[in-house]
């Protein structure tokens, strides 16, 4: 694939702040969610949901995710090299997640999260975006999965 980060790339792009950056694809349905879902049965090392402070088990159907007594619930992911990405699904027409960068320790880990970002935009057929913890318009990176590839945001440059 053209366009997977590489570690400088991702270092200058995060220019050393180690955070939890924002992942989004925008203008989604339910379906689209129960998409996340199988993806998330299929590659995750391991996966729970957690509401209100309890553990619930996953939800099968995307409509689960969106019941009045699972609201504002999250959907932990475990990926390879313990890698977790956090999903919330607050809104059946957005895809909201997250990703510990501080986990990012080398190109092994980062080819993990750049992978899983790639299924998740093929999977759905939208974009996914992944833009800074503070700002959600400072945008680290896109995948565009009609290009299968990734193109840097505008804090992303290359350091010498």
């Amino acid at each position: 694939m053209e366009g997977m980060p590489g570690w400088r790339d991702f270092m200058a792009a995060f220019d050393g702040e180690r955070s939890l950056p924002n992942g989004r694809v925008e203008n989604v349905t339910l379906s689209s969610w129960q998409r996340v879902l199988d993806l998330v049965d299929e590659v995750a090392v391991a996966s729970r949901f957690k509401a209100h402070g309890t553990d619930h088990p996953m939800p099968e159907r995307a409509t689960e995710l969106f019941a009045s007594d699972l609201l504002l619930g999250t959907l932990n992911v475990l990926l390879e090299f313990d890698i977790r990405i956090n999903f919330f699904p607050l809104d059946e027409t957005s895809i909201d997640f997250d990703i510990d960068s501080r986990q990012l320790v080398n190109q092994g880990c980062l080819d993990v999260v750049a992978g899983f970002i790639c299924q998740l935009g093929q999977a759905i057929g939208q974009p996914v975006i992944v833009s800074s913890e503070a700002d959600d318009d400072d945008v680290l990176v896109r995948y565009d999965p009609g290009a299968d590839r990734f193109e840097p945001g505008a804090r992303t440059r290359v350091r010498s």
